[in-house]
């Protein structure tokens, strides 16, 4: 057996006779039957490309869209050599997923492993699974299909995904041609000013107020004060922080319980000023056992463990305290806690620091902020003599 026992939602892979299986967990057994023969030998090569297929299930588990006959999921290629090969001939025996199972492989050496695994794994391969063709020829079909049932946004990305793919088929020799070439660019993806919805400095100071006599309320103070993102809050410890500034070099990816490196791969530091001093100096009052440099600057309340940055409004209570706010007129209406992010970047740039300052604060380029932020700062119109 490869895996050991699995944890649950977890799909685990087996060997039975030198091939790879896939073992479903008991919360579908009792409606499926619960393994799912791949009808490859036990290679290396194998288990990633099963490996991959099991992430795909968990991730439609997870999100409530199992394919409960379990067609989608079966292999495409079900060959009893020892390695799955994609045979190199015409461009209509090739099968798109297949083709994108090999190219999330080749694209797993230089991406985040979360990348990997939400993106190619997940969100990309759940789309292709649903395609109406998986002949790579099929593109307009596949572009109607996209564009017909899915937002701009949606259909752009997919179809970008998809040229990058047959763009490696064709330079591998597994495609002669690539009929998805240009096709995103004919698609404009719909954001404006208004995706960026920061609280007004009075709803900030209704939210951190509501949080005074909460456990929580120096996490949601350091949020506001630093914009940065709730991952990197999650994953911070006393090691990178210093009297002068807090380094921010790692994230905590809640779906995966694994810390990374930032969401553009550079650690970047933030100075310290008098209320973020104020918010640090609390907080490692509340550090248990003494001071360790490897502990984690905010914990849960109950458990001591890491905070799962998916779950701020319901386990750290954001979304009561928010939507009671809303009830009593003290904030507009409802936005999510990556909203503190938006909220000191367009608060920043009010108070008259400069595009390439904001963004070094918080770890954008000068573009991502002159785009999607700087239209949203508030500004009062002179008055021209």
């Amino acid at each position: 057996m490869v895996n050991h026992r699995s944890k649950r939602g977890t799909v685990g892979i087996e060997i039975k006779g030198n091939k790879l299986r896939l073992r479903l967990p008991r919360t579908i057994a009792e409606v499926n039957a619960r393994y799912i023969s791949t009808g490859l030998d036990d290679t290396p090569e194998n288990r990633r490309l099963v490996q991959v297929k099991a992430w795909e299930i968990e991730a439609d588990i997870q999100h409530g869209r199992l394919d409960t006959t379990l067609e989608r999921y079966r292999f495409v290629n079900q060959l009893s050599s020892s390695q799955v090969v994609i045979t190199r001939a015409s461009t209509t025996t090739q099968d798109l997923r297949q083709l994108w199972l090999t190219y999330s492989e080749y694209r797993k050496p230089v991406v985040a492993i979360t990348t990997y695994k939400q993106k190619y794994c997940g969100y990309f391969a759940n789309h292709i699974s649903r395609l109406p063709s998986f002949n790579p020829l099929d593109a307009e079909t596949i572009r109607h299909y996209l564009v017909n049932n899915f937002s701009n946004d949606t259909a752009k990305r997919v179809l970008e995904q998809l040229n990058g793919c047959c763009k490696w088929a064709v330079a591998s020799g597994l495609l002669t041609t690539n009929k998805f070439e240009g096709m995103a660019n004919q698609l404009s993806r719909s954001w404006n000013s208004e995706d960026i919805d920061p609280f007004t400095a009075s709803e900030r100071e209704a939210i951190i107020n509501a949080y005074r006599d909460n456990h929580y309320y120096n996490f949601i103070r350091f949020l506001f004060l630093t914009g940065c993102r709730p991952g990197e809050a999650c994953a911070l410890r006393w090691r990178n922080v210093s009297d002068t500034s807090v380094l921010f070099a790692e994230t905590y990816n809640a779906t995966y319980h694994l810390v990374k490196e930032t969401k553009t791969g550079k650690p970047r530091r933030f100075p310290i000023n008098q209320q973020l001093a104020e918010v640090l100096t609390i907080q490692r009052q509340f550090t248990s056992n003494g001071y360790n440099p490897e502990t984690l600057v905010f914990i849960t309340h109950y458990h001591r463990q890491a905070i799962n940055n998916n779950t701020i409004p319901t386990a750290l209570g954001w979304k009561n305290i928010v939507n009671t706010l809303v009830k009593e007129g003290k904030v507009s209406h409802y936005r999510p806690p990556y909203n503190c992010r938006h909220t000191f970047i367009t608060s920043a740039l009010e108070a008259g620091l400069t595009v390439p300052q904001v963004a070094k604060l918080v770890g954008n380029t000068p573009a991502v902020i002159l785009k999607h932020y700087a239209g949203s700062a508030v500004v009062d119109v002179p008055v021209f003599g």
